[in-house]
């Protein structure tokens, strides 16, 4: 989302999924809202869909298993997340184990991402600087679902490039 050049324009840009969190530094950000309104037309819709740490994570230190599956062939998926943040940085640290045993065997995984911390008023101004104006705030995908800063799952920013 940094660097794609498309070389035309659109109505509507989406980051979904948390994508824009895992732009850790200024550079990157400038980069992205760069591109988003490079590839917006004037009057066009940014939506950008954040996790909302504020109401997603009461401690900001926790561990917590996430998914103890078996699927059909007997194979058992286990993921653990330990989570750590890091506030004065504005950084969460998301880590995951991933136990997978299929028979005798056992495979483990350990992943590692830093996430930017982002609160309503830092992603508007955000956006303001790079010439979008923030038009409505959501608390999740769902249309009109308001944002409520310790509730709401997501933190949902739609703008329009100026």
């Amino acid at each position: 989302m940094r660097t794609l050049r498309l070389m035309r324009t659109f109505d509507a840009v989406l980051c979904l999924g948390s994508a824009f969190n895992y732009l850790t530094t200024a550079k990157d950000v400038r980069d992205a809202l760069r591109t988003f309104r490079i590839h917006l037309r004037r009057g066009g819709v940014l939506v950008l869909d954040l996790t909302n740490f504020d109401a997603w994570i009461r401690r900001p230190k926790n561990v917590r298993a996430e998914i103890d599956y078996r699927a059909p062939d007997g194979t058992r998926i286990a993921i653990y997340a330990l989570n750590d943040q890091d506030r004065a940085a504005g950084l969460h640290f998301a880590r995951m184990i991933t136990a997978v045993q299929k028979g005798d065997r056992i495979d483990i995984g350990f992943d590692e991402a830093p996430m930017r911390i982002w609160t309503r008023d830092q992603i508007g101004k955000a956006v303001a600087k790079a010439g979008f104006r923030p038009v409505e705030w959501w608390g999740d995908l769902r249309l009109g679902a308001r944002y409520q800063n310790t509730k709401s799952p997501r933190l949902v920013l739609v703008a329009v490039r100026d």
